[in-house]
């Protein structure tokens, strides 16, 4: 008798375990998906922090590049006679 109730309690337990473990596969198998998930918004978000830094960077280089443009071609009218007036709008880079 007693062997029979041990016997059923390992039974239930095994079945229990096997419940459990059966669970913990599933749920890792969910944090893989969800970790790869991760890893392509994170690598996203790189990509995306990438171009805004040459945005900005771009940004910061441009004005004073067509300024220096803008100053050719201000030279170029002032040789022909053809500048505009002394008050005419100066870019920042020109000061």
């Amino acid at each position: 008798m007693i062997l029979q109730a041990s016997h059923q309690h390992v039974r239930k337990e095994l079945g229990r375990t096997s419940q459990q473990l059966t669970d913990s596969i599933a749920s890792v198998g969910g944090l893989d998906e969800d970790l790869a998930a991760a890893k392509a918004k994170y690598t996203y978000m790189q990509e995306v922090r990438g171009y805004i830094a040459d945005l900005c960077d771009m940004l910061q280089v441009r004005p004073c590049a067509a300024a220096g443009l803008c100053a050719a071609c201000v030279r170029v009218l002032r040789a022909s006679q053809m500048a505009p007036s002394a008050d005419a709008w100066q870019h920042p880079c020109m000061s």
